[in-house]
């Protein structure tokens, strides 16, 4: 994940953490993200994924994992909630 990514998933979960934006609101900011990630992840299993799978359905994968993880983050374990979400959202997609 690029620096400037990296931030902008920062200030939007830590928005949707605090609940000063909602779940589309924080889709919406970190869009780019997800794009990004996912051309990774297809470009690497493309071939073991099935035929019908398409880039689309790994954002939508990322996305919906995103909003599950900034929930399960907690700031006493160490890790920014931008590292924690994208570990996460990387490792179990």
């Amino acid at each position: 994940m690029r620096r400037d990514e990296k931030e902008v998933l920062e200030q939007a979960a830590t928005l949707l953490w605090t609940k000063e934006i909602g779940p589309d609101e924080f889709l919406r900011r970190t869009r780019g993200v997800w794009r990004t990630m996912s051309a990774g992840i297809y470009a690497r299993y493309r071939r073991r994924l099935p035929e019908w799978v398409e880039r689309d359905d790994v954002d939508q994968v990322l996305m919906m994992n995103a909003l599950k993880y900034v929930r399960r983050w907690r700031f006493d374990k160490g890790a920014t909630i931008s590292t924690f979400v994208g570990f996460c959202c990387l490792h179990r997609t």
